[in-house]
């Protein structure tokens, strides 16, 4: 899948949403199922970060619930912290821009 495609769904995600704290959530989702997390695969392992980007994948193909994907993140100890940290700016630079929620 090529990078123009990848955005081009991305930006399919965020039209989805309304809200700045919807579409924070989508992005997370979709980045998630885009690349492996760095932060999980480094305090995991490839496995893990794998599991996680493919269950993103079934969130957003609606094929589970998002809840049960948070649920399941918590459980485990996993956070995703690079891609946190990626939302986290993307919305400082917003947000600085001029976005107002």
């Amino acid at each position: 899948m090529s990078r123009e495609v990848k955005l081009s769904r991305l930006e399919t995600v965020l039209d989805e949403f309304e809200y700045p704290c919807d579409r924070a959530a989508a992005v997370s989702l979709a980045l998630l199922s885009r690349d492996l997390d760095t932060f999980v695969q480094t305090r995991h392992d490839r496995e893990t970060a794998e599991r996680v980007r493919a269950d993103a994948r079934r969130v957003l193909a609606g094929e589970a619930s998002v809840e049960r994907f948070a649920d399941d993140l918590v459980a485990k100890g996993i956070n995703p912290g690079t891609t946190a940290d990626i939302v986290a700016g993307g919305l400082f630079v917003a947000l600085a821009g001029g976005l107002e929620v």
